[in-house]
């Protein structure tokens, strides 16, 4: 009789099992729904970055009624990735298994003026974004500093750093950028491109230095040397 009633009961249990999962919101790995206004016709490319290698085209949909879908059952790489729809393009911070949905209107994509949901790190990263654009699109140093020492996620601290850095460094860059090196784990894909490009720029900027001391009109660098009975002397006790 008990195993009648535990039968019985197994038969009512199990179906609610099923259509609770069948009915779930969320998709295994990850999935991109994009509803984009006014991009009737465009189609959707999604690629790959990493820093100090060309961008990896992934995938690519047709907008159907403003709307798209991309899915990867089995996942995506942590990372950042470019949304592009024609000559409009966005960053997109993503974990690899999630489910992300944008709203918002073609003409908003590089002005980041976009909904994000499913994603934090897209989300910092827009928010950071717009917030910069509203301001004119032209940060100071001290805007860039505050911005990347804010962004909780690293790998948008240093998308952050490298794109608006690199294009004018300066000595004052520097400690930006190794802060906000610093900050991402070696084992990231974009450690190796952001670490190379700070290692130039210090030694880009040494020989600057160098170059700037022996400049025409410069006091000559204080050099040492040794006379030949073994006495040390600086240019400096030569003066006069």
């Amino acid at each position: 009789m008990k195993t009648i009633h535990l039968y019985l009961s197994l038969l009512f249990v199990l179906p609610l099992v099923v259509t609770s999962c069948g009915n779930g919101s969320s998709v295994e790995g990850f999935q991109l729904i994009g509803n984009i206004g006014n991009a009737a016709g465009q189609q959707v490319n999604f690629d790959r970055v990493t820093v100090g290698q060309p961008n990896h085209s992934l995938t690519s949909a047709q907008l159907e009624n403003g709307e798209f879908e991309i899915n990867y059952p089995e996942g995506i790489e942590p990372g950042a990735y470019l949304l592009r729809i024609g000559a409009q393009r966005a960053y997109l911070i993503l974990e690899g298994e999630e489910n992300v949905t944008i709203s918002g209107d073609i003409t908003d994509l590089n002005t980041y003026n976009f909904t994000v949901e499913g994603s934090e790190a897209t989300a910092e990263m827009a928010n950071i974004m717009k917030g910069i654009i509203a301001n004119g699109g032209r940060p100071t140093l001290s805007d860039i500093e505050s911005a990347v020492t804010s962004a909780k996620s690293p790998l948008v601290a240093n998308i952050l750093a490298f794109n608006m850095l690199r294009r004018s460094p300066t000595p004052q860059s520097l400690p930006v950028l190794e802060s906000a090196l610093e900050r991402l784990p070696e084992l990231d894909p974009n450690y190796p491109g952001i670490s190379n490009y700070v290692s130039q720029l210090k030694r880009a900027l040494a020989q600057q230095r160098a170059t700037d001391a022996v400049a025409p009109g410069q006091p000559a660098p204080d050099i040492e040397s040794t006379s030949p009975n073994g006495t040390t002397y600086k240019l400096s006790d030569l003066k006069g």
